[in-house]
């Protein structure tokens, strides 16, 4: 679950990057805790973890993931680089 945080605090606070998530604007995010910007990382990730069915959190731990398409997550690849311990 600590892994999946991670994940999805660096998925949450991500800039620049090919696709836009969250859409704060106009996606189906937009009025939730996700796009409250006062609110820490953290927390944002944990809420958008919490969206989660235990089906789609499943399906989204492994490096090929479907994304959510309900909560605007796109589909991603990710690799166990940043799970280096320093």
């Amino acid at each position: 679950m600590k892994l999946l945080a991670v994940s999805t605090l660096a998925i949450v606070t991500s800039v620049g990057l090919a696709y836009s998530f969250p859409d704060c604007v106009d996606g189906p995010l937009n009025s939730t805790t996700v796009c409250d910007t006062s609110k820490d990382p953290a927390t944002r990730a944990r809420a958008l973890i919490e969206m989660l069915t235990d089906e789609e959190l499943i399906q989204n731990t492994d490096n090929g993931s479907d994304g959510v398409p309900r909560l605007g997550l796109p589909s991603y690849q990710w690799w166990s680089e940043a799970l280096a311990r320093l």
